[in-house]
Parts: structure tokens; C-alpha cells; sequence
């Protein structure tokens, strides 16, 4: 797969490693420890796992965190944009025009 998104086309799910399930109510990926909505490469994943979900007509985009000891726990959490993922930290500047083309 050549692509971010004809790899994402060919997933069922997305499946987040975290250290472990946030609490409260925020099961949004903002919410993934370790800073998974805070990086523009993984909030362009979840985007386009949400963007694939909708053209395959399925009612919500399949996103997971596993997390504890042995990914014993296992949460489906919620695609919610508030920034878009070029608003994203990057360690590389230049892939900031790459990821605003998946856009």
C-alpha cells in the first residue's frame, strides 16, 4: 500500500495502544493518553478511518483503544474533529504539507 489512505481502506478498525482508558465521560480521541489526538499524523488516521467509514455507509468509524496489562481492556472511543490534523504537532515541519493534502 502506497498510501495512508489505501491502507485505511483496507482496515476494519483502528486500533489505538494507550497506557490506559481515560476516565469520565470524554471517549473522544482527544481524550487518548499519550498524546494520540494532539499529533498530526494519528489525528489524520483516525480522520480518514472516519472518512472511509462514511463512504462504506458504515454508521460510525470503528476506533479502539486497548489499554492495562495485556490490552485487558478494550473501549471503543468516538471521531470528533476539533482542529483539523495540519493543526497537529509534527516533528517534521515539511510533513505538514503532506498531511494538509490528505485534507
Amino acid at each position: 500500500v502506497a498510501s495512508l489512505r489505501g491502507y485505511i481502506t483496507l482496515c476494519d478498525a483502528v486500533l489505538i495502544p494507550a497506557s490506559d482508558i481515560p476516565e469520565g465521560s470524554g471517549h473522544t480521541i482527544d481524550m487518548v493518553p499519550g498524546g494520540y489526538g494532539e499529533r498530526g499524523w494519528t489525528r489524520l488516521e483516525a480522520m480518514s478511518m472516519y472518512a472511509v467509514s462514511a463512504l462504506k455507509q458504515v454508521e460510525a468509524p470503528e476506533i479502539w483503544v486497548a489499554a492495562g496489562d495485556g490490552a485487558s481492556f478494550l473501549e471503543r472511543f468516538d471521531y470528533v474533529l476539533k482542529e483539523l490534523p495540519s493543526a497537529g504537532v509534527l516533528f517534521s515541519e515539511a510533513d505538514r504539507e503532506y498531511i494538509r493534502g490528505h485534507e
